[in-house]
């Protein structure tokens, strides 16, 4: 028996066309011998390229996010393949926590109490995208220096048990597991402290208060005095740096607030003439504000009128504050600048730092609070899960919201609705959402939006497959385990354009398993993915099949 030549088409003007469905109908039978075998001569897939166009008109995506109205994140415009799908989300990603806001209680608690949150957009290990969604509460730690004659710096959470917050840097004897600062007076020793976990990636909070700086009064020979609190980029350099001990420069320091190295009490106890210094990620060095610290930071009985200082990153904004008792002006705002995420491909890290410029006979600190990011390795277990809130001595209310999510007393906050609104059915469906609106309808403190269909088509795929559908054919897939009516395999071209040509060649015959004749009047085929997930088609998509005798 000769070759025989039956050319497929699928029909645009069909839904199972658009699919990738071959239903071709002949007016006369068509015999197929028995024992025959078929071949796949040639194949054109008009195919729908998996895309995503995002522009000014709609790129608006409605979230509930921060206990207020509805924000709106503005989706990054241009046009989204599977090639640019890993960089969509981490600038989604970025885009969303740069819209998430500190929550802050009214009045004096807003300087000790605060809860963030953080917004994960990413592919799971099931290859869904998954939206999360996690409130993160304020972790606390107090130093136990309440005298002057407290031989080092360490911390202890608020149950008094000491803790090893695996702080490094610092340089001297003095350095040693938990102790943290040089002791020597002099602000050329950078005794610093670097926290092992990243700073948040969402929103939240560095603070720091200093318990007392009380030196150079009447004329005293001038001792440094001071502190320091920042965040350093966890490059390799830097880290290097923290590791072996060795100096700050400023220019090592992305973000900072400090006293200024030259502080001075005044001999009647005022205002100190030096004012707060900040450092930004675009200068090499600390500017002047017109800001000084207290009065009550000169004398160490005072501290409760001392200033908390704070680094903040609340609506994509990294703000830097001095928080003052009221009577002095509250919440000074020093510097406020877009924050630095860094790039899709290089997403910036953080690392918390403190700083005294003194011993404890100069500078006694108090309480240091922050938000490590939940997602450093690490960071979520030690912090977010493992709370003791039945050690001796008991917490305090007070302590409890402000070491945990607070959710206690009318100063905690409590859950809230999310929600996650995508502008049009386009956009979400092509992150394998079936609806324009999740979420939304009950209170929580987390969240995932796990997507309905799976995006192994857009990620993963680099072949398709013709499978026959009402022919059986001698061949066999490991994804099923067994026998499939698999033709062919199509490789995808790089260029990802939506037209497939595709000729072998050398004709590969498959056996038609059919012991007996065959009078069909169609033939049924599909392309689909290497997952089996069928794919859009549109125009007129073309299968030339051989069949012969074996």
């Amino acid at each position: 028996m000769s070759n025989r030549l039956v050319i497929l088409n699928t029909d645009p003007l069909t839904e199972d066309g658009l699919n990738g469905i071959f239903d071709a109908q002949f007016k006369e039978e068509i015999i197929i011998e028995e024992e025959s075998e078929i071949a796949l001569q040639s194949t054109l897939i008009n195919r729908q390229v998996p895309y995503l166009e995002i522009n000014e008109a709609k790129n608006g995506v409605s979230t509930l996010i921060n206990m207020t109205d509805p924000t709106i994140i503005r989706m990054p415009n241009g046009t989204w393949t599977r090639d640019t799908l890993v960089e969509l989300l981490r600038t989604s990603q970025n885009r969303f926590n740069a819209g998430c806001e500190v929550l802050l209680p009214a009045g004096a608690n807003a300087k000790n109490i605060a809860v963030g949150r953080k917004i994960v957009f990413q592919v799971g290990i099931n290859s869904k995208i998954e939206w999360d969604y996690r409130q993160l509460p304020l972790i606390s730690y107090r130093g136990v220096s309440s005298t002057i004659s407290s031989p080092f710096w360490n911390f202890r959470k608020h149950t008094d048990d000491v803790i090893n917050l695996d702080w490094g840097g610092g340089s001297g004897a003095n350095h040693t597991d938990g102790y943290i600062f040089n002791r020597q007076p002099n602000p050329d020793i950078n005794a610093y402290g670097v926290y092992k976990y990243a700073f948040t990636q969402g929103c939240g909070i560095w603070r720091f208060k200093c318990r007392g700086m009380n030196n150079n009064k009447n004329g005293d020979t001038f001792e440094p005095t001071g502190f320091m609190i920042g965040l350093i980029e966890a490059t390799e350099t830097n880290l290097e740096k923290i590791q072996n001990n060795e100096l700050l420069a400023p220019a090592d320091i992305a973000y900072g607030i400090r006293t200024n190295t030259d502080f001075r009490v005044q001999p009647d106890g005022g205002t100190p003439a030096s004012p707060y210094m900040i450092k930004l990620p675009d200068s090499n060095s600390f500017v002047a504000t017109t800001t000084a610290p207290s009065t009550g930071q000169g004398t160490a009985e005072a501290h409760g009128n001392n200033d908390w200082v704070i680094i903040e990153l609340t609506k994509g904004k990294l703000q830097l504050v001095a928080h003052k008792a009221h009577a002095q002006g509250g919440r000074i705002i020093l510097s406020s600048t877009e924050y630095d995420y860094g790039t899709a491909d290089t997403e910036k890290k953080y690392l918390p730092f403190v700083m005294v410029f003194g011993n404890e006979a100069h500078t006694r600190i108090a309480d240091l609070r922050l938000t490590p990011d939940p997602d450093d390795v690490g960071s979520f277990t030690e912090h977010y899960e493992n709370y003791n809130l039945d050690a001796q001595p008991k917490l305090t209310t007070t302590e409890i919201e402000a070491d945990r999510l607070g959710v206690i007393g009318d100063v905690g906050f409590a859950p809230q609705a999310v929600s996650l609104d995508f502008p049009t059915l386009e956009m979400a469906n092509f992150f394998g959402y079936d609806n324009l609106i999740n979420g939304g309808e009950g209170a929580v403190s987390s969240i995932t939006f796990i997507a309905t269909k799976d995006i192994q088509d857009i990620i993963n795929t680099n072949t398709y497959l013709i499978e026959l559908l009402n022919l059986s054919v001698d061949s066999f897939h490991s994804g099923e385990k067994g026998r499939k009516n698999i033709l062919s395999a199509v490789p995808i071209p790089e260029d990802n354009n939506s037209l497939i040509r595709y000729e072998p060649s050398t004709l590969f015959y498959v056996a038609l398993r059919n012991k007996f004749k065959l009078s069909l009047r169609n033939i049924r085929a599909r392309v689909i993915t290497n997952q089996f997930d069928s794919i859009k088609t549109s125009g007129i998509s073309e299968i030339n099949l051989l069949i012969k005798k074996a």
